[in-house]
């Protein structure tokens, strides 16, 4: 009977055993995929994300000249894009990437093709993810249509009427929305010469041309916000109320003498070239403040002048503003009236001594005209004219002239005779990039010039694999 027992005994504990194994197998069996479903989701969107990154990171190169990868070494984008037939195509190297799907180090990569179409280009970004050393994880592909003129928002002369420049080296892209005329040059390199759909092209064979573009540039007219700015500087408000890095605390709750100092020289502006000239000399040499009690405001004020971030509001009277030097100076410039450059007068500074300088000097010159009327001058950062004539700058005297940055005209034309202004050896004009550009003109070019590549979601397309390989 004992024995019986023992038998049921064992066969009870066999058949509960043999039960809790099928139990547990068929929950391994049901989350063992659904863990390989769960991670090959995760996988997947984290290749989507990095392939969005690419084209982001790619987009970043187009609009700050930054070198981009290829296998036979960096490339300056704009310049390779530009010298592509239609059907030629750029390839990125594997461009590693830290997606978080591994503990440390890079685990993923993105690669970006770019082909050129007829109407446009097309971007292709890959986004791969994968354990180092071992195969792919997850492949996504994504790919965004660009149309229109390219590339465009990077302009060393921009015109919304007309540019008729027969000496000069030009490094960098014009466009003009009726015409552009480059005679008897250097040549243009780094760029090409754009005009309107409607507009028209006389050039040298030895420029390139970027043809016409789908819509007229209408820009912005930049100085009245940038008198606001100046109010704002006047009266302490933000940015200038202490709070902003690198900007001046003008206030008069925190810094009652700073405030007082400008409004003695300055307020309510816009003062003559004569009064602005004092106000300089005092910054430059504080001792040359009369009232002791404002030589430390002077002083203050004077560790700003590399910064950018002074204003300054000028009035140039029925005869303009003649021979004015702001040579070391750095900040917003607005202009009342006209603007002669003399010989050697320097506006910003130059590059050699500081890389950053064209990218913080701005110079605005308001119902006016700018005339070159002698050589040696530089113009080192943006010079942004609106002019009640139909001339915005000329070129009236022989000899070098020099440009870092962009000449954008609001209204009136460009003009650089070959009889008169810069020896066609000396001129130069190299695109620079400007902060009062960037920060209020180059997207309301982009969008007029129909030329925005955005990388947000809605505006890519989720593709294959294999259309990533073929650029389909």
């Amino acid at each position: 009977m004992k024995s019986n027992r023992k038998g049921i005994a064992l066969l009870w504990v066999v058949l509960t055993s043999a039960l809790i194994l099928v139990a547990i197998l068929g929950i391994s069996m049901r989350v063992v995929p659904q863990k390989k479903v769960e991670n090959s989701r995760e996988y997947t969107q984290r290749a989507l994300a990095v392939a969005e990154s690419g084209m982001a990171a790619i987009t970043y190169d187009l609009r700050t000249d930054a070198p981009a990868p290829s296998a036979s070494g960096p490339v300056v984008l704009k310049s390779y894009l530009q010298s592509l037939s239609v059907g030629g195509s750029y390839d990125s190297t594997p461009v590693n990437y830290d997606s978080g799907a591994v503990a440390s180090g890079y685990d993923s990569t993105y690669q970006v093709r770019i082909k050129k179409t007829s109407t446009g280009y097309t971007f292709y970004s890959l986004g791969t993810v994968a354990k180092p050393g071992s195969t792919p994880l997850a492949r996504q592909a994504i790919t965004v249509q660009y149309s229109g003129s390219f590339p465009l928002g990077t302009y060393a002369l921009l015109s919304t009427t007309t540019i008729d420049l027969h000496n000069g080296d030009v490094i960098g892209s014009v466009f003009a929305n009726d015409s552009v005329t480059i005679r008897d040059s250097n040549g243009l390199t780094g760029g090409a010469a754009y005009t309107g759909p409607q507009g028209t092209l006389d050039l040298d064979p030895s420029v390139p041309s970027g043809g016409n573009t789908n819509q007229t540039i209408s820009l912005p007219n930049i100085i009245p916000l940038q008198i606001t700015e100046w109010q704002k500087f006047l009266s302490g408000e933000s940015p200038y109320d202490g709070k902003t890095v690198d900007y001046p605390d003008t206030s008069t709750a925190s810094n009652f003498w700073v405030h007082s100092f400008i409004l003695s020289y300055l307020g309510p502006g816009p003062v003559t070239q004569t009064v602005f000239e004092t106000y300089l000399k005092a910054l430059k040499d504080p001792s040359t403040v009369l009232d002791v009690a404002l030589q430390p405001a002077a002083r203050y004020l004077a560790g700003f002048m590399g910064k950018g971030t002074l204003m300054y509001y000028i009035t140039g009277g029925k005869k303009g503003m003649d021979s004015m030097d702001l040579n070391g100076l750095e900040g917003t410039f607005i202009i009342e009236g006209d603007l002669k450059l003399t010989s050697q007068t320097t506006i910003g500074v130059d590059p050699s001594v500081d890389p950053n300088g064209p990218y913080r000097t701005a110079v605005l010159v308001n119902n006016g005209s700018v005339t070159v009327a002698a050589g040696g001058a530089s113009i080192n950062g943006l010079l942004y004219i609106n002019s009640p004539t139909g001339t915005a700058i000329s070129f009236t005297g022989a000899g070098g002239f020099t440009l870092h940055g962009s000449i954008v005209t609001y209204s009136g034309g460009i003009v650089q005779k070959s009889n008169g202004g810069a020896s066609k050896s000396d001129a130069t004009y190299t695109f620079a990039q400007n902060r009062t550009y960037q920060d209020y003109l180059q997207e309301s070019i982009e969008k007029a010039s129909g030329s925005q590549v955005s990388p947000v979601p809605s505006s890519w397309q989720q593709i294959s694999y294999d259309r990533f390989l073929a650029m389909q």
